[in-house]
């Protein structure tokens, strides 16, 4: 309710209906799931030295151990349990095959389970020798090991409800009972009986115990809870699913009305009437006697021999003829029969009895009793032989007649002798036949037990199934992953067994191998290749021989792509060696990149040796034409600018070359020349080869720094124009370009030629072929340079665009 922030119960109720998930969240907020491995380690060195020895006594490679462990939760005790058993097997030479059934109600904590993977936490749990044999670390997790997990089959599965697993050796059921309220304890702990194989174990909690079932089992271990299961002679399985009184629907009893003094009145004239009315029996259709009155004693005449309750037996033998004739009459007719004026001697006299016999209908299960009713006529004194000699003398006929009517009797009783003794045979008969119907029903009851088994069974069944469908379901995904891992990564691999036989490859297998579907389990041999793999047959017997990698750069002869095989063993789950993994790389890109990768690495070397010259050859000039160091300085700094300058435009496009116009703007924007106001540069589109574009450059760096020092550049309201063209009537074709300055003080011609002036003329004459012509006027320089176009100074077509 402070979750879902409701206060009074009612207004939760109604939440608790309307809201579809709810219902499901509380279930899941009241399971209660602590548990750890070898929880109480004492009672798990019990189980581990005196139980489980015992459980695998007689047990050989055919047979089973079967353990179930009821609320397992995560799955620690069921582990802790593969754990012993598995110990224990490793000192056995015969292993039987062992199961363990772990359920619980929790789908959850059983999703857990099944994956066995635990934190760090467990350390404590158990020794570091168990950790190390039965968990993998994985990270700041252990997962539990492969023969472990396989032991083990989790389940949801409800003790209350869903049928028991049968003909186990041990029952793990450790605080469960505890939440369990008497009467299901009473009612599980047989089924704990029935689902056990006689003299095997159950494994119970330090709140539990089974006192209360003395001949189910017996203790073994009191301190441990481990009981033994007694042998109760009959193997009936318990009712279930389990129910309780306390999930029953409430039945509204009526109110007891309180007895008063008229109730008590009631009662004693009840007792008075009873002690007048006549007396009577009831009895089933077959005569078999179901109830008796009161005052039945004088018609009730039991013989000697077995007990019964047949009224024909236990009638007086004065009235068992007229009852038999009157039972029968009613039987047949289905209506009331009266026998009227029966003798019946009692205590010296002879009492005149009236018999009533009226059939009744049972409406419940449709039988039909009848209701036995005995009425007392007045008492007549019986006389002797010597009596009636001295009574009034009887005709002879009379006489006559009565001795007629004694021997009809004796004839009659010999009769009934008879039949009675047709009827003991009869009885003897149908003693056999219930006997016979006893042996049946005891069958019946096997076939029963047979049933529940069976259905413990499909119980069982339904269990693995379940398993097995996590586990394919789990098996689909990691082939599923698998396989487009193997695709995503476009690597053509391909799987051999030791015998060298195609088991799987890879899409990307086609560009290497001609490869079809249908060729697995045919030998590599067989299938034509597109490169020569038969050097690599050798590399696979060798990693079969000796489990090392093996690596071979191999080059297809037709479109002469390379590739790179390499040769790994095939490890199985189990670390079996079942054959080879073969994976070609495609390296040509890498290997042309590589190719790449040396030419320019050459050419890079070739160029820094170039740029080093240049660098030197500025050096030494400068040098050679400065009469100072601050002077020497100078001009190297701004001429090794103007070179790093023109290194940048060179290596922004190195295979398009340096436009011309970008070249020149740059140069004088370094002199903070204003583009429109103090230069202007006109001309068709042009571009240097990088050589070529770091000797112009330094020509235009040396007219421009004269031009700063001495020229237009020097003043304000100075301009300089930069025009070129190209003159293609010449062979070869002719690019001139001509420098202007105006606006700028007189420059008369130098005493001496300087670094710049040898550059115009000597090297642009040596590196470019090139002429420089320089006219000295009143308004400025005048620079022309003339240079012949030609492959090696311009990219061609070197005309404008």
């Amino acid at each position: 309710m402070q979750v879902v922030q409701i206060e009074d119960i009612p207004a939760y109720v109604d939440f608790l209906r309307n809201d579809k998930d709810e219902a499901q969240h509380l279930f899941n907020d009241l399971l209660i799931g602590v548990t750890e491995f070898f929880r109480d380690k004492r009672e798990f060195e019990v189980l581990e030295t005196q139980i489980i020895p015992k459980i695998f006594e007689g047990k050989g490679a055919a047979q089973q151990v079967r353990v179930w462990v009821l609320g397992c939760a995560t799955g620690e005790e069921a582990y802790s349990i593969a754990i012993l058993l598995r110990e224990h097997m490793a000192r056995m030479d015969s292993l039987p095959q062992v199961q363990i059934f772990a359920t619980d109600i929790d789908g959850r904590a059983l999703a857990t389970a099944r994956v066995g993977r635990y934190r760090t936490s467990i350390e404590g749990d158990m020794t570091s020798e168990r950790l190390a044999r039965w968990f993998v670390r994985e990270g700041d997790t252990y997962c539990v090991v492969k023969e472990l997990r396989e032991m083990c089959i989790f389940s949801q599965h409800n003790v209350i409800k869903d049928a028991p697993f049968s003909r186990l050796d041990l029952v793990s059921c450790r605080n469960l009972l505890i939440y369990l309220n008497a009467e299901l304890q009473n009612r599980v702990i047989p089924l704990f009986h029935f689902a056990l194989l006689p003299d095997r174990y159950l494994f119970l909690g330090n709140s539990e115990n089974v006192t209360r079932h003395p001949k189910l089992f017996v203790p073994i271990d009191r301190r441990a809870r481990i009981f033994r299961k007694l042998d109760t002679g009959t193997r009936l399985p318990p009712e279930f699913p389990i129910t309780t009184a306390a999930s029953r629907a409430p039945v509204d009893v009526p109110p007891v009305r309180s007895l008063s003094p008229d109730v008590g009145l009631e009662r004693r004239a009840q007792r008075i009437a009873d002690r007048y009315a006549p007396a009577y029996v009831i009895t089933d259709e077959n005569f078999q006697i179901l109830h008796f009155s009161g005052r039945t004693g004088r018609y009730i005449e039991p013989t000697a021999g077995a007990a019964s309750l047949d009224l024909l037996q236990l009638v007086h033998r004065d009235l068992r003829l007229e009852l038999r004739t009157a039972l029968g009459r009613a039987a047949e007719t289905n209506e009331p029969v009266n026998a009227e004026q029966v003798h019946l001697g009692v205590n010296g006299h002879r009492i005149l009895v009236s018999i009533t016999v009226e059939p009744i209908q049972d409406d419940a299960g449709g039988h039909r009793n009848f209701v036995v009713l005995f009425k007392d006529g007045p008492a007549q004194p019986i006389r002797d032989d010597q009596g009636k000699s001295n009574a009034l003398i009887r005709t002879e006929h009379v006489e006559r007649l009565e001795s007629e009517l004694r021997a009809t009797r004796e004839r009659l009783q010999a009769t009934i002798e008879e039949l009675e003794s047709t009827n003991e045979e009869l009885k003897s008969s149908n003693e056999e036949y219930q006997s016979l119907n006893e042996e049946l029903q005891s069958a019946n009851e096997e076939l029963e037990t047979s049933r529940e088994e069976l259905q413990s069974v499909n119980e069982e069944l339904t269990t693995v199934n379940g398993e097995l469908a996590h586990r394919v379901q789990e098996l689909t995904r990691a082939t599923s992953d698998l396989k487009n891992f193997l695709e995503s990564t476009q690597i053509a691999t391909v799987f051999l067994d030791n015998d060298l036989r195609v088991m799987t490859f890879t899409p990307a297998i086609t560009q290497v191998l001609h490869l079809v579907e249908t060729d697995a389990g045919r030998p590599i041999s067989h299938i034509k290749a597109r490169i020569p793999i038969e050097a690599l047959y050798d590399d696979v017997r060798r990693v079969l021989r000796t489990l090392a990698s093996a690596e071979r750069e191999l080059t297809s002869p037709d479109d002469r792509k390379r590739y790179i095989a390499r040769v790994l063993p095939y490890r199985s789950v189990d670390n079996f060696i079942a054959g080879v993994v073969i994976t070609f790389i495609d390296v040509t890109e890498i290997t042309r990149a590589e190719e790449r990768q040396r030419l320019l690495l050459a050419e890079l070397q070739h160029r820094v040796r170039n740029t080093l010259g240049v660098v030197r050859s500025i050096a030494r000039r400068s040098a050679e034409t400065s009469t100072t160091v601050e002077e020497y300085a100078s001009h190297l700094d701004g001429r090794l600018n103007a070179f790093a300058r023109t290194q940048g435009l060179v290596t922004r496009d190195p295979e398009g070359g340096v436009d011309l116009e970008y070249l020149v703007v740059e140069e004088l924007l370094a002199y903070n020349a204003r583009e429109g106001e103090q230069m202007r540069v006109s001309g068709p589109k042009v571009r240097f080869q990088p050589k070529a574009a770091e000797t112009f450059a330094l020509a235009i760096h040396e007219l421009a720094t004269n031009a700063l020092k001495y020229g237009a550049l020097s003043q304000p309201s100075g301009r300089i124009d930069v025009s070129w063209r190209i003159d293609e009537s010449t062979e070869p074709a002719q690019l001139t370009v001509e420098w202007r300055e105006r606006g700028g003080p007189q420059v008369p011609p130098p005493l001496r030629k300087g670094f710049g002036t040898e550059l115009l003329e000597r090297t642009l004459a040596f590196e470019l072929k090139g002429q420089t012509t320089l006219t000295f006027h009143s308004g400025g320089l005048q620079c022309t340079i003339m240079i012949p176009v030609t492959k090696g100074s311009f990219h061609t077509p070197p005309v404008a665009e």
